[in-house]
Parts: C-alpha cells; sequence; structure tokens
C-alpha cells in the first residue's frame, strides 16, 4: 500500500533520514522501532506532510504523494496521528469527531443558505457515523462532555476515531502507548486489531516492545536515520546488531 524509496531529509548539514526502502502492506500492521534520535518521528512527519523531503519517493496505491500537505494527504486516506494527543478541548467529544468529517456543505455559505435539507441529512449522518465509533470504545456516555476531560488513554483512542471519520486508507500512529494506562492500552491495542481485520492499515512508532509485539507484522528498525533491519518480532528481538544497538535495554 505505502512504498518509500530513498526517502531523505536534511536539516541543513545533518542528515536525519536517509532510508532505502520501507514497505507498508495492505491490511497489515507495520512498526517502526529504534532509540531516540533513531528518525522514527523525523520518518512521520516526512511521510505525513508536515516536513517536506530533500529526496526520494513516497507512494500510496502506486501514487506519489511526496510531498504532499497533510489537508492533501488525508483526502488521499493517509493519516496521522502524534505522540501528544490533541483534542480538541472547547468542544464536547461528539464534536471533536463531527468536525473531523470532511467536506461538509454546511462549510460553504451558498449552501448554508440554500441546501439546508441536504446539510440536515448530512450532519444527522456524521453524527450517525460518530455514535457508532464512539460506542465501540464505550466512549458514547460521555458524548457531550469536553474533551478535555478524558483521561490518556481516551484521547489516543478519540485521536483515532477522529481519523477513523474520514474513512482512512493508512494510519500512521506516533506512539500510541505513550502515558496510557495498561487497561486502557489492552482496549486501544483491541480497537486497533478490530480496525486492522476491516481492512485498515497501520504504521506504528513505539518504544513499548509488548504493545509492539501484539500488534505488529513486520517491523522495521532504524537507528541514525536508516533502516538496520526488517523482519517479524521474533526475529528483530534476537537479531545481535539490534540487540547490540539499543534493544537489549528494551525487551
Amino acid at each position: 500500500m505505502l512504498k518509500i524509496s530513498g526517502l531523505t531529509k536534511m536539516f541543513g548539514a545533518y542528515r536525519a533520514l536517509n532510508v532505502g526502502n520501507i514497505d507498508i502492506p495492505r491490511a497489515q500492521i507495520t512498526g517502526i522501532i529504534g532509540p531516540n534520535g533513531a528518525g522514527k518521528t523525523t520518518l512521520f512527519n516526512t511521510i505525513g506532510g508536515a516536513l517536506r523531503p530533500n529526496a526520494g519517493t513516497v507512494l500510496l496505491d502506486g501514487g506519489d504523494v511526496t510531498g504532499l500537505s497533510p489537508h492533501r494527504l488525508a483526502a488521499k486516506g493517509l493519516i496521522r496521528t502524534f505522540q501528544i494527543s490533541r483534542d480538541l478541548s472547547a468542544l464536547t467529544i461528539l464534536e471533536n469527531l463531527l468536525v473531523a468529517r470532511p467536506g461538509q456543505l454546511g462549510e460553504g455559505v451558498v449552501s448554508a443558505l440554500f441546501a439546508r435539507r441536504k446539510i440536515r441529512a448530512e450532519e444527522e449522518a456524521a453524527i450517525e457515523q460518530a455514535r457508532s465509533l464512539l460506542q465501540r470504545v464505550d466512549l458514547w456516555r460521555l458524548a457531550d462532555q469536553s474533551a478535555s476531560s478524558l483521561s490518556g488513554g481516551q484521547k489516543k483512542l478519540l485521536e483515532v476515531l477522529r481519523a477513523m471519520m474520514l474513512s482512512p486508507k493508512l494510519i500512521l500512529l506516533d506512539e500510541p502507548a505513550a502515558g496510557v494506562a495498561p487497561t486502557m492500552e489492552g482496549v486501544l491495542c483491541d480497537f486497533i486489531l478490530e480496525l486492522k481485520a476491516e481492512g485498515v492499515t497501520f504504521a506504528i512508532v513505539e518504544h513499548d516492545m509488548e504493545m509492539v509485539k501484539r500488534l505488529c507484522d513486520d517491523i522495521y528498525v532504524l537507528t541514525e536515520g536508516r533502516e538496520m533491519m526488517h523482519g517479524t518480532y521474533e526475529q528483530v528481538t534476537t537479531d545481535p546488531r539490534v540487540l547490540n544497538a539499543f534493544l537489549g535495554s528494551m525487551v
């Protein structure tokens, strides 16, 4: 689904990213691991449109999406979440999902004046979609509460739900376990696996190796901005190069 080739990002004279080839298969969960400073976040920022690469290509379903802005990538089905959850705290939990739905008629002045029936039908469909998603993770009962009232783990769930409002093909998850209590981490993992079974593809940057083991079909190991190796969890966690580099203290 996503193919990355020769992707390079420079910050002045410093080469922060120099990735040869990374393939993220459809309807699978691919892990991206590595020590601090390995280039994981830079990789996600470059794939997700926050940074423009200096060289290389990113293909989504065979189409070149290299350097596209986040909103153009979202329209093509590639969504990125963040390590620190970005909830809209002034809005309710339900409203956080509704604002994510793209291309709403009510956003235009003319349609707001002359297409009220269509706008109402669209709003009802959006509410139904949001209700269905919130019910799946037991948050519908809190729908009218402020998003700021949620726990860290619930905010992580909210980010995934907000991504699902855009009917994504691929979600980039940046450290979904960060700041999440074990119980909520289990809920989050279960939901991600459900979405994978429904055909959603994931790439996950994560330091929690138990989560990586539970979720990931395959793993890329980055160090100094390059891919060190690619394999299954068992292959990665027993490879002497990886153990020597950093993993011995993580597993």
